[in-house]
């Protein structure tokens, strides 16, 4: 089982209700999944285990995608009009 399968698998378990979710095959969509499955949970105590995967994986993630500069969102706001960055001047 690789990081991200435990990371899911941990927080299905914790909630019966989440254990009819389908694991996706991509690790994008695993990705997602696993996400999402942090926005539902509420703060409670983990496991080392689980923490270290996380930062682990979390980590990964940023080393890929990198930081997005306040520059760059607001290029990106002035070249698509339909976006606009509030309280941002």
């Amino acid at each position: 089982m690789n990081r991200l399968d435990f990371l899911i698998d941990y927080l299905i378990k914790e909630y019966p209700q989440y254990s009819e979710l389908e694991i996706p095959n991509t690790e994008r969509e695993k990705r997602d999944l696993f996400r999402a499955l942090r926005n539902v949970r509420p703060p409670k105590p983990v496991s080392e285990d689980f923490l270290r995967l996380q930062d682990e994986e979390l980590q990964a993630q940023f080393q890929e995608k990198g930081i997005v500069e306040l520059d760059a969102v607001r290029q990106f706001s002035i070249l698509n009009s339909q976006f606009s960055i509030i309280g941002v001047r």
